[in-house]
């Protein structure tokens, strides 16, 4: 289980609605979307990338991997652990909201 804490309304950066730390994470609400930090986004990927190297003939792409703000080389793999990563995370926001 994830742990959530709400952000308070005054560390709110511009235009966030609402915020919540999932288990050290900050995902923001906006009027429109979830976001979570790109810092945070970012540094999940990292941790993605060690536990998911490429594989000997694994396909490998280039793109942009918007949620964590990379731009480069990657793998299937990791492009979805990452979206799942982060669909969790919003979720885990959504639910200590309620929004």
């Amino acid at each position: 289980m994830m742990t959530t804490a709400l952000i308070p309304q005054q560390q709110l950066p511009a235009g966030a609605l609402a915020g919540v730390l999932v288990d050290g994470v900050a995902v923001y609400r906006t009027r429109s979307s979830w976001t979570v930090d790109r810092a945070h986004a970012a540094a999940v990927l990292t941790q993605i990338f060690a536990e998911l190297p490429v594989q000997d003939g694994e396909p490998v792409r280039s793109g942009y991997l918007g949620a964590a703000g990379y731009s480069g080389l990657f793998t299937d793999r990791q492009s979805q652990a990452l979206g799942a990563r982060m669909r969790s995370l919003v979720g885990a926001a959504r639910r200590a909201t309620a929004l």
